[in-house]
């Protein structure tokens, strides 16, 4: 029970940080961003244990009061704050606040995540926000707190590292054991290593790679988002089945001491638009 409620109070975080991202939201991406704040808040008191769902119950309490205001104004954040609309909410804000900074320390202390992925997972969300709830997709973190994905919904097997170490992993498929042996199922593998500052090294990544030996490369490409940079590799005949990959390896923008390596593999041909999504929601680092 403490383990879900750990995981629910850390989806909770990273969408109470996305709303704090979002600075000027479209009324598209203040929907979106609220009511998925809000239904993390409700899993995580859903989750609680005995003693522990009062902070949480109240906190979805306080959204259940501000979610009709929003409504009322069709989300658009610049009508609401002319409008005053909110002013009689100041003390429920503030609460919200207190609770939403317990909840942050409850997390710190009891489910040792890494701050860092998670508000790197914030603001990489911030601006698919409003697409993320038709995305076919599921969170999914290790246990070590340090690499966090939304994957496939048709990959309901995940497995990872249950501490931080020099290398972590997290790993999603269908089946698990097949896409460790074959390349015949779908999924990805998700390695973080950490080197000095400034020290990464991209190209050992994809030349470590399980595809750079065993499938052929078509293509590579730039990749930048607002945390990482680095290059996407995109191969095929996998192992000598119809079998498509994608190699993604980047680093930290901000101190290049985290290296990320995210292996795809797609039987039967890219999906491509299931890859940039994914792409989109990762995080990882300590």
């Amino acid at each position: 029970m403490l383990a879900q409620f750990c995981f629910d109070s850390e989806q909770a975080y990273v969408f109470n940080q996305v709303t704090n991202v979002l600075t000027d939201p479209t009324p598209e991406q203040a929907e979106a961003s609220l009511s998925i704040l809000a239904f993390t808040i409700d899993a995580a008191a859903a989750s609680a244990p005995e003693g522990m769902a009062e902070q949480p119950q109240r906190a979805s309490e306080i959204m259940g009061e501000l979610i009709p205001v929003f409504e009322e104004y069709a989300y658009d954040v610049d009508a609401i704050s002319e409008s005053g609309a909110l002013e009689p909410m100041a003390e429920s804000f503030a609460e919200f606040d207190s609770i939403m900074t317990q909840l942050a320390d409850f997390v710190d202390a009891e489910c040792t995540p890494a701050r860092a992925v998670l508000d790197s997972q914030a603001i990489k969300l911030a601006p698919v926000i409003d697409q993320l709830r038709d995305w076919p997709l599921q969170p999914i973190a290790n246990q070590a707190g340090d690499i966090r994905l939304l994957v496939s919904a048709d990959w309901p097997e995940w497995i990872g590292s249950t501490e931080v170490e020099a290398v972590t992993l997290l790993q999603a498929s269908n089946d698990l054991d097949e896409f460790d042996a074959t390349w015949n199922v779908p999924g990805v593998a998700a390695t973080v290593g950490y080197v000095e500052p400034g020290t990464a090294d991209l190209a050992i990544l994809f030349e470590t790679s399980l595809a750079a030996p065993d499938c052929t490369l078509d293509s590579s490409e730039d990749y930048v988002d607002d945390v990482y940079y680095g290059q996407l590799y995109l191969l095929s005949e996998c192992g000598g089945v119809d079998t498509d990959a994608a190699v993604l390896a980047v680093t930290d923008g901000a101190t290049e001491s985290v290296e990320v390596s995210l292996e795809f593999q797609f039987p039967g041909g890219y999906d491509r638009a299931l890859l940039d999504q994914m792409l989109a929601t990762f995080a990882a680092g300590a």
